[in-house]
């Protein structure tokens, strides 16, 4: 909580000021999380290493919003916007990270809909610019993403190896196979 200054196990141990303070950083992260992804995976902003690691994917993000928010925004661009807001109010709410895909799509909308750079033709440096952002974006994102599936199965391995093995008859016929098969 607050920037990761405050850490805490369940929100419900708060004080109920602190509780509410914590709901509304947390609908404020996930709305800018996908124009400005500077949060790692428990809400502190990304210091140090991390950051160095992924500053292309942050920098990349915030140009390309910048580029799509030059002009008056469109209805569609509007409408973008409020996806990544409701999602950021029901991504607390259901806490589900499958819902982070909304917000990356609408963002990919947000971009995709600006008159700025629906006009690229005209000004070949822009398309260049844009086009490389969106790569970088992509490679990032894949290597993020692997980063992140890894590190949720080192979790689930060392979870895995931690379960007893003693009485795993009580856990039934499949569960037995199972343990004793990936032990």
């Amino acid at each position: 909580m607050f920037l990761g200054l405050i850490r805490y196990d369940d929100s419900a141990d708060l004080p109920q000021l602190l509780r509410y303070l914590n709901y509304a950083e947390n609908v404020v992260k996930n709305a800018l999380a996908p124009v400005l992804p500077v949060f790692d995976g428990v809400g502190s902003p990304l210091a140090g290493r991390s950051l160095l690691v992924y500053l292309p994917i942050v920098a990349s993000t915030a140009l390309l919003f910048g580029l799509a928010a030059r002009h008056r925004l469109t209805r569609l661009q509007l409408m973008a916007l409020m996806i990544i807001l409701v999602n950021a109010l029901t991504h607390y709410a259901l806490y589900r990270d499958r819902l982070h895909y909304m917000s990356h799509a609408a963002f990919c909308l947000f971009v995709a809909s600006s008159p700025f750079l629906g006009n690229t033709h005209d000004n070949r440096r822009t398309t260049v610019v844009v086009k490389a952002l969106a790569v970088i974006l992509l490679l990032g994102g894949i290597l993020w993403t692997s980063h992140m599936l890894d590190y949720s199965m080192q979790i689930r391995r060392r979870e895995f190896g931690l379960l007893p093995t003693e009485g795993i008859e009580r856990y039934g016929r499949v569960a037995e196979e199972v343990l004793s098969r990936y032990r």
